[in-house]
């Protein structure tokens, strides 16, 4: 279902850019909703470079390496590396790559995420300019390199770890052939590291992931994501949490995210005068 949703995105020329679960809604019929698309995007317009508009999209662990990286310009290619850290949470219940975020300074210069940076290579390895050819021209192609370095000796060498994690959290989570739930097995693993594949111009599609073995082998597949699931989904309550994000940057809104009253009242002044 969300593959399904970001082909019709990306379909109509709109990035998401901040694909995450808290975004993503569930009805009580099992439909998903892709929710929150205060930084969706055309890029229709390859001239117009999204950075020159905003400098960090997308929230800190479901980041693409080509945004960590600083790449001035991206695709929709970003959308499906989020995806592939949301399908990596589904499958172990946390987060996989859960760094820590640098803020900006006062000057507004956008730092090197290193720790998050770190959190990807000790599962996938360190990108190799061999298999991303655009990895070199990154500007912060630099900033790697030191961390790599720094790793010591094997830091250049460390090579994708993805695999074991795979089958370590299939293990630990109960997935296999006789379980209820059944197993994502080898085409599951395909998928996933189709979807977070370093390079974004080898990065699976929506397209072609909807007709990945994954989905098209085996019973059809439900329109329910509850489908065989045998408990009752809990209600939630809603809350907000102090950290999330706002719209206070928003043309009418304060900080608190409310409408601005203030505009409002100008509006009324000036249509009296």
């Amino acid at each position: 279902q969300l593959l399904n949703g970001l082909l019709y995105l990306h379909s109509n020329w709109v990035l998401h850019r901040d694909l995450k679960p808290a975004n993503i809604l569930v009805t009580s019929k099992g439909a998903i909703r892709i929710g929150d698309l205060g930084l969706a995007r055309l890029f229709y317009k390859p001239l117009n470079s999204l950075y020159s508009g905003d400098k960090v999209v997308v929230t800190i662990w479901y980041r693409a390496p080509e945004l960590l990286l600083g790449s001035r310009h991206y695709t929709p290619a970003v959308d499906l590396w989020a995806l592939g850290c949301i399908f990596a949470e589904l499958l172990s219940l946390r987060p996989i790559f859960k760094g820590e975020e640098a803020k900006m300074d006062n000057k507004k210069t956008v730092p090197f995420q290193r720790n998050q940076m770190m959190k990807i290579i000790e599962i996938l390895g360190m990108p190799r300019k061999e298999d991303w050819p655009g990895l070199v021209s990154m500007p912060e192609y630099p900033n790697l390199q030191s961390l790599a370095m720094a790793r010591g000796p094997m830091g250049y060498n460390k090579s994708s770890n993805l695999e074991a994690w795979y089958h370590s959290c299939l293990k630990n989570n109960g997935y296999s052939a006789n379980s209820p739930v059944g197993t994502p097995g080898q085409e599951g693993f395909d998928l996933l590291s189709q979807l977070l594949q370093y390079d974004p111009t080898k990065r699976i599609t929506a397209e072609k992931a909807l007709q990945h073995p994954y989905f098209t082998n085996g019973p059809p597949i439900s329109a329910n994501c509850f489908a065989g699931y045998e408990g009752k989904y809990p209600h939630r309550r809603v809350s907000q949490e102090d950290n999330d994000m706002r719209t206070g940057s928003l043309p009418g809104t304060k900080r608190s995210g409310l409408p601005d009253d203030s505009m409002v009242a100008r509006a009324s002044k000036r249509l009296k005068e």
